[in-house]
């Protein structure tokens, strides 16, 4: 397997982090537009007079920023013992493959499988494990 995929879902948790964080002043600035929240509120973090619509995304950004420093060296580490494989891409985007369900499943993913699940090696399987956590709409 090629040791490089590790890097997908670390580049994609970095994209999600980033992307959060952009929410953050957009928030506060509508907020203090709006006159809902004086700038002063946001000197010191955030006041208590802080609605929660406007604190929700600097608390995902702050949870965002817990789970990589855990995720990212546990990555490298697979990737440096080059112990990568379908069950270690499958963890390490747990958290990155639930995406919001569509009337219409994508199944691209699932037609670059050249076997049903029941002819699959071990580690294929996972992978197939995984499209299906990702598609639950189509049964394998």
């Amino acid at each position: 397997m090629n040791q490089d995929l590790i890097y997908a879902p670390m580049g994609a948790m970095a994209l999600l982090t980033f992307s959060v964080l952009l929410l953050v002043p957009i928030a506060r600035f509508r907020a203090v537009f709006a006159a809902r929240v004086a700038p002063d509120d946001f000197k010191l973090g955030e006041s208590p007079s802080v609605p929660a619509a406007v604190s929700l995304p600097n608390r995902n950004y702050m949870n965002l920023l817990e789970l990589p420093t855990l995720v990212f060296p546990v990555c490298l580490m697979f990737h440096l013992a080059h112990r990568v494989d379908g069950f270690v891409l499958g963890v390490s985007g747990l958290g990155l493959c639930r995406p919001a369900r569509r009337s219409q499943p994508d199944t691209r993913r699932l037609q670059q499988c050249s076997a049903p699940p029941h002819r699959l090696h071990d580690e294929q399987r996972c992978a197939w494990r995984a499209v299906a956590d990702v598609l639950p709409d189509r049964a394998i």
